[in-house]
């Protein structure tokens, strides 16, 4: 059943581009002591693509109903996709981007870093009065209704089913919604990222492997192996380095050296400040 959904779903266009989402392990005093990847199953992809489909036939429903509040994820404008080939040029890969083809090139790549750049050409998605439809996952009508326990936007569609007038300033509650939810995934990127530096606190000095997911002029934002993201700052590289015009490469002309996002290096744990979420490290060779 889930092969089957994701077939269906890959053939409409559905776009895919994953996300390393971290798993914790506590002890008994509920301290979190190790952390993985967590890793997907055919239980949890059955489950994600039921409620896909859950959603996407109440939003069938709601379509026209007094109070309805739908998710909406609109195309990435031309401008952004521009971009995107302009970086994705730099970083060795000869694509044009369109709305129709993002899946395909994150599927070609089969790089995490990459990814990350298509999901920083598109717009984040928001709740809405209204149905344009759903880009990323492409389809026509979509709402979130199977969370009304912990999001205000599902509670508002089971009583929009159950007939219940909405909200006066729906189109006011459905924009502050969005904004905290953008607010929510900050935070749980800070915590996450904190947890993942104090797991690291013993671990100064060691080496570990890591992925560049983004170029800076002042250095490099190393993805590692535990999942956290540090610093190769331009201090600990030699010479002079330089951003590329593209934003995704650092180079130095003079001794013919560059980095790249995507770029998988070994890199030395310097230090961690988990309070100031920074792990900074040093380039020790590429892999």
């Amino acid at each position: 059943m889930s092969r089957r959904l994701k077939t269906r779903a890959a053939i409409r266009g559905k776009l895919e581009l994953g996300g390393r989402e971290p798993e914790y392990e506590f002890d008994p005093e509920g301290v979190p002591i190790a952390a993985s990847v967590r890793r997907s199953t055919p239980a949890r992809e059955l489950i994600e693509e039921l409620m896909v489909l859950a959603n996407e036939t109440v939003a069938k429903v709601l379509r026209g109903r007094p109070g309805a509040v739908f998710r909406v994820h609109e195309r990435p404008d031309t401008e952004r996709l521009e971009q995107l080939g302009e970086r994705l040029a730099a970083v060795g890969l000869q694509f044009e981007p369109t709305p129709e083809n993002l899946g395909t090139i994150a599927q070609t790549a089969k790089s995490d870093a990459v990814k990350y750049l298509i999901l920083r050409s598109i717009p984040r998605a928001f709740y809405a009065p209204s149905s344009p439809g759903h880009y990323g996952l492409a389809l026509e009508d979509y709402t979130h209704f199977t969370s009304p326990i912990r999001r205000y936007a599902d509670l508002l569609v089971h009583r929009a089913l159950l007939g219940e007038a909405g909200p006066e300033d729906l189109s006011g509650v459905t924009h502050h919604i969005s904004e905290r939810e953008y607010k929510v995934m900050i935070a749980e990127r800070t915590a996450d990222q904190y947890t993942l530096m104090w797991l690291m606190r013993d671990r100064v000095g060691d080496t570990l492997e890591g992925t560049v997911v983004s170029t800076a002029a002042f250095g490099l934002f190393v993805e590692l192996e535990t999942g956290a993201t540090g610093l190769v700052h331009v201090s600990k590289l030699p010479g002079w380095w330089e951003l590329h015009e593209s934003g995704v490469v650092l180079s130095n002309d003079e001794i013919g050296a560059s980095y790249s996002v995507g770029d998988r290096v070994l890199v030395e744990l310097m230090d961690v400040l988990p309070l100031m979420q920074r792990a900074e490290l040093r380039v020790v060779k590429r892999v």
